[in-house]
């Protein structure tokens, strides 16, 4: 009703509009603040002694899918 008749043999252009449901910035500051809160309870930046080697044991680098070794 109200538009052209439809072919179902036909090609017919068809309009999408995807709608993504709005983030809550309320959610995403508690989480941030939690983590924070948790980096604090651990010492702080202060409290890692060589910063090198932290980074060097907190990368994990898994095998890669086309090797076998």
């Amino acid at each position: 009703e109200g538009g052209p008749p439809v072919s179902s043999n036909q090609p017919i252009p068809v309009y999408v509009t995807v709608l993504y449901p709005e983030p809550h910035p309320a959610t995403n500051g508690e989480a941030m603040a939690a983590a924070l809160e948790a980096i604090a309870a651990a010492g702080g930046p202060a409290s890692v002694e060589d910063p090198v080697e932290c980074q060097r044991n907190s990368r994990t680098d898994g095998p890669l899918p086309c090797r076998t070794e």
